[in-house]
């Protein structure tokens, strides 16, 4: 931007390809599993990349271009994970495919013959594009929810062998054995990093005598890195104002002019306002576009869109709020 000179930009994402790991930042947050999880983190990141684009002032004269296909599987040259109206071919509805049935039920699905089968209009697609004539499907449970399907499909319609099942259910459980060792690993994970935050913290505050900055310092830096986010603000609250205790991924000018506007006593609109009325945490989706927040200004300047407010108790009262926010 500074030289004026033409750029170019490839920029090749693994997602949506596996494996589909989201970002800690995106996963849960669609409600409609981990791929969703990871196709919401791809938008945000190219949302980033246009926001970037506009910032700089060359959003009129730089061409942006997004293409994509539709993620691994296994079908003949020209088909797609999609139907032609823009659907998703794997959506689980028991009227469109076996999985679908399989999944619901939470049982074991033996189908030795489709061609004596009442097939569904997926699965007659299915043969035709692939010559599936057999099918057995066994549904990883965990906790009674079915958290995921073992398919093995075969070109000859006949019986799968007892022999042949029992070692596709083997293959199941040591599956859902390796899904759940993920799964205590992972929360082990989270929590051991949790437990190491707050040890640094309360070392830090058995160390501060009369200078509680560095406790503050420190509470906002691992606020941020706890949750993913990129900036981090700690207001103090006495009945009347709210006060600067610390920042935590502001440039240092912006960190200065963030400075100007405390203590705050005008706070409407506020996030450390709207924590303290409401006494809750208080999410905003994007305070860049005006509708909750007071400064979208300055949402845009700083480089945030979601943002959130969790209040610190003390005492009875509301003593301060953490205030996060996340570039996407």
């Amino acid at each position: 931007n500074q030289s004026k000179k033409p750029f170019f930009i490839y920029l090749p994402y693994t997602a949506t390809h596996f494996p589909t790991m989201p970002h800690p930042d995106f996963k849960g947050k669609s409600g409609n599993g981990v791929w969703a999880d990871l196709l919401m983190q791809v938008d945000g990141y190219v949302g980033e990349l246009l926001d970037t684009v506009e910032d700089l002032g060359i959003a009129e004269n730089t061409i942006f271009i997004f293409t994509a296909d539709n993620g691994p599987e296994s079908l003949s040259a020209g088909a797609t994970s999609f139907t032609v109206e823009g659907h998703p071919r794997y959506l689980i509805d028991e009227t469109l495919n076996y999985p679908s049935q399989a999944i619901r039920s939470k049982t074991m699905m033996h189908i030795a013959d489709w061609s004596r089968a009442d097939l569904p209009e997926f699965e007659k697609k299915r043969r035709d594009e692939i010559g599936i004539n057999a099918g057995l499907y066994l549904p990883l449970i965990r906790a009674g929810v079915c958290v995921g399907l073992l398919s093995l499909a075969q070109k000859t319609a006949r019986t799968f062998t007892d022999a042949e099942i029992a070692l596709a259910e083997s293959f199941r459980d040591h599956a859902m054995i390796a899904l759940e060792n993920t799964r205590l690993f992972n929360e082990t994970q989270e929590s051991l990093v949790r437990e190491r935050a707050s040890a640094e913290i309360l070392q830090t505050i058995n160390g501060a005598t009369t200078d509680l900055q560095p406790v503050f310092d420190l509470i906002v830096q691992k606020s941020a890195e706890l949750c993913g986010a990129k900036f981090c603000v700690l207001d103090r609250f006495d009945g009347q104002a709210y006060h600067f205790c610390a920042q935590y991924g502001f440039p240092p000018d912006m960190a200065a002019k963030l400075l100007l506007d405390y203590p705050v006593t005008d706070a409407a609109g506020h996030m450390a306002d709207m924590v303290v009325q409401s006494g809750q945490i208080v999410h905003i989706e994007d305070a860049r576009s005006g509708d909750d927040y007071f400064a979208p200004k300055l949402a845009t300047e700083v480089g945030w869109h979601r943002m959130m407010g969790v209040p610190i108790r003390a005492d009875g009262r509301i003593w301060g709020v953490v205030i996060l926010g996340w570039p996407h």
